[in-house]
This record gives structure tokens, sequence and C-alpha cells, in this order.
């Protein structure tokens, strides 16, 4: 049985205790949180899962891996005022947008219309974001 399941690492050095769920015959899902990309060998997560048998015997596997998720949009630095109107050219064009590539669902099809999506910064960012639609 899994005693311990514990998340370390990444571009912010986090450190954190998973829960999980079953899913499946002795097969469990960890419940992770927000994870961030990691672009660097030094930026590597590892996973620690501890486990005990019937007789309290315990024993820890770690696994390093990386994460690059297929569907990463970045918004590279600005060089704008910090303001809670949209700022656009006298053309009226965003000085600021995100677009991105093809989207793909989790099934791999190609995701269309519209799609409801999450906007993070990581916990060292110098500041917070506003999204004005």
């Amino acid at each position: 049985r899994i005693t311990r399941l514990q998340l370390v690492g990444g571009p912010t050095a986090d450190n954190v205790e998973l829960t999980w769920s079953p899913a499946g015959k002795d097969t469990y899902m960890p419940e992770y949180p927000r994870l961030f990309p990691n672009f660097e060998p030094s930026e590597n997560y590892s996973i620690s899962v501890t486990v005990a048998d019937s007789q309290s015997n315990t024993k820890t596997y770690t696994q390093k891996f990386s994460y690059l998720p297929n569907n990463l949009v970045q918004l590279h630095n600005l060089r704008t005022l910090s303001v809670s109107s949209p700022l656009k050219t006298t053309d009226g064009v965003p000085l600021a947008y995100l677009s991105t590539n093809v989207l793909r669902k989790t099934n791999g099809e190609i995701a269309k219309g519209v799609q409801n999506a999450t906007l993070t910064v990581r916990k060292d960012a110098a500041f917070g974001i506003k999204f004005n639609g």
C-alpha cells in the first residue's frame, strides 16, 4: 500500500505532498498540482512513492522526469505599462495578445470551438496578471 507520495523540483523548486486515488487493480493515480514546464535539466522534477507491506516494511522509489506539455502556450516578456485596460496602437491592434498553434485535446483530436483554459503565473513571478478577454 502507498503511504507517501511526494513531488520535488521543477523551475520553482516545489516540494509537495500529493494524494492519490485508485485507478484499477493495484494501480493508483496521483492527484497532482499544476506543474510548470521545465526547460533546463537542472529544473527536472522527481516523484517519490513510499510503500509498505503487511509487515510494515517500507521502501521508497524515486523517478526523475521533465515536463513539457503538448499544448504549451508562452507569453514572452513584454515591455508595456501595467494598466487595468487593454493597450492598443492607433490602428486598434492590441500591444499584447496571446495566440497559439493547433491545440489538441487529451485524446489527440484537434480542439474546435470555444475551449476552457487556465492562465497562471509561477510562484516566483514578479507580479500577477489580469486577462481582459
